[in-house]
C-alpha cells in the first residue's frame, strides 16, 4: 500500500513495531542511517475517490536533524503538487503538517512525505489522515 523510494544503495527506512515511538497504535514508519545522509519518500496513490475537497495530515517526530534538512508533506492532484514543509526537533515533539484543501476531480490522488536529512538523524512518521470535507 505504501511505496518507499530512496536515493543510495541502502534503504534507511523500515516499519517499527515500537508503541512508544508511534503516534498511535504499535507501528510507525521509521528512518535512521549511521553511514550516510538520507533522501527518501513514502507515498500512496488513491484511485476511485469521490470528487470533492479533501484534508490531508500526518504526524512525525525525531531528532539530531541539521538546519539543512527538509521534510515535506505532499499531495499530487490533477497534475498539481501541494505541499506543507515541517521540521523535526526532538523525541515525541510531534509535528502535524496539513494540506487543508485538496480538490479531487478525476478520482486520483497521490499523498506522501519527502525527506532529505543528515546522517545520524532519526525519526518516525505515523497516522496519515485523508478526510473528505466537502463535495
Amino acid at each position: 500500500m505504501w511505496k518507499v523510494t530512496y536515493v543510495g544503495e541502502t534503504n534507511p527506512t523500515d516499519f517499527f513495531n515500537k508503541p512508544e515511538d508511534a503516534y498511535s497504535g504499535d507501528m510507525s514508519f521509521h528512518f535512521f542511517s549511521d553511514s550516510s545522509d538520507m533522501e527518501f519518500s513514502i507515498e500512496q496513490e488513491f484511485t476511485g475517490l469521490e470528487a470533492g475537497t479533501y484534508y490531508l495530515t500526518a504526524y512525525s517526530q525525531g531528532g539530531a536533524v541539521n538546519a539543512g534538512s527538509t521534510f515535506e508533506l505532499y499531495a499530487i492532484v490533477n497534475g498539481e503538487e501541494l505541499t506543507d514543509d515541517f521540521m523535526l526537533t526532538t523525541y515525541i515533539d510531534w509535528k502535524d503538517p496539513v494540506i487543508p484543501e485538496i480538490k479531487v476531480t478525476d478520482g486520483t490522488l497521490t499523498i506522501g512525505i519527502r525527506v532529505k536529512t543528515n546522517v545520524a538523524s532519526w525519526g518516525t512518521i505515523d497516522d496519515f489522515g485523508l478526510y473528505k470535507i466537502s463535495e
